[in-house]
């Protein structure tokens, strides 16, 4: 084998197969040691010691069979029958080596090897000859202005030329620094009052003074009584939102007096003690009944009291406060419901009072 061919066995150039054949077997990769032997029964074998070295087998038999091959005349008779087949010969020695096999196919191309190291510089060659002229270029571009020459003598001056135009008035120059002050002349006549300027924002509340020592107690003073009392009798129908009219009074004093139909007035202010009594007459569509005194066209919330019955019943519907009248106040009893009330006239047989208003005053 060439050494630059591969073996097609174990695919190097440098092929050692032949060496290693196993001599029992035959084989590069021998697998007699993986076979158990048929005479001692174990894998590794020392059997081949014993081998005929003429069949090259463990069990020889070269001795016991030989083919012999003898020319015996036999008289004509009838063919006898077949004997029996003999025992198969021993195997042959081993024939020698065949030939060598074909060259197997070329392996692929190895990886190229690294490139070489690079060369030494050669030495340089001969200058050549001198090339032909080139062509003429085209004219660079004009070169930089000269420095300027000297100044030429100067001239014979020239005749006065006419007087041209009055130019502009220049900028008005710097104020000069200021002179000393005169002297004060005399005060002139007052001039007339200005108008008077606006009042300025109110300025920060002062801190609190301290509190002053405590006046002397006043002597007691006497508190002046003021009550009244008007009423009525007879029938009357409160309209709603309409004030109760009034037809008879009883005491009146203190500054309070009664303005006819329906108006109280106080004259002096101050606590009162107010109270105030309707009979209204229940009937089939008026069960209810609610009234309020007004204190200079106002109701007070604190005097609304109402009542709630039922038909052919009457209730004494009663309302009471205490109100903070002011000097010359007017008050009135009013029907803040909303419906019309007509006001009980008699019981057991005799004329009752159907309504009323007092009033006391406390303090």
């Amino acid at each position: 084998m060439d050494n630059h061919e591969r073996c097609s066995k174990c695919g190097h150039r440098n092929c050692k197969c032949k060496r290693n054949k196993c001599k029992d077997c035959r084989h590069y990769s021998c697998i007699c040691k993986n076979k158990e032997c048929s005479k001692c029964g174990q894998s590794n074998c020392q059997c081949k010691k014993h081998k005929c070295p003429v069949c090259r087998h463990r069990d020889c038999r070269c001795k016991v069979e030989q083919n012999v091959k003898v020319n015996v005349k036999i008289a004509s008779s009838a063919t006898g029958a077949t004997g029996a087949t003999g025992a198969t010969g021993a195997t042959g020695a081993t024939g020698d080596t065949g030939a060598i096999g074909a060259t197997g196919d070329t392996g692929a191309t190895g990886a190229t090897g690294d490139t070489g190291a690079t060369g030494a510089t050669g030495a340089t060659g001969d200058t050549g000859a001198t090339g032909a002229t080139g062509a003429t270029g085209e004219i660079g571009p004009t070169g930089a202005t000269g420095a300027t020459g000297d100044t030429g003598a100067t001239g014979p001056t020239g005749a006065t030329g006419t007087t041209g135009a009055t130019g502009a008035t220049g900028a008005t120059g710097p104020t000069g620094a200021t002179g000393t002050t005169g002297a004060t002349g005399a005060t002139g006549a007052t001039g007339a009052t200005g108008a008077t300027g606006t009042t300025g924002a109110t300025g920060a509340t002062g801190a609190t003074g301290a509190t002053g020592p405590t006046g002397t107690t006043g002597a007691t003073g006497t508190v002046s009584s003021a009550s009244g009392y008007v009423y009525h009798t007879g029938a009357q129908t409160v309209l709603a939102g309409g004030n109760v009219t009034f037809n008879s009074t009883g005491p009146l004093t203190g500054g309070v007096a009664f303005i006819a139909p329906s108006t109280i007035t106080v004259a002096n202010g101050g606590e009162y003690r107010v109270l105030y009594e309707i009979e209204p007459q229940f009937a089939v569509g008026n069960t209810e009944a609610a009234y309020a005194i007004v204190l200079n066209g106002v109701v007070q919330p604190s005097t609304i009291y109402g009542q709630v019955g039922i038909p052919n019943q009457n209730f004494n519907l009663v309302g009471s406060a205490i109100l903070i009248i002011p000097n010359g106040a007017t008050l009135n009893l009013r029907n803040v419901g909303s419906t019309s009330d007509n006001l009980l006239t008699t019981a057991d047989g005799v004329t009752i009072i159907n309504a009323s208003f007092s009033l006391f005053r406390l303090s």
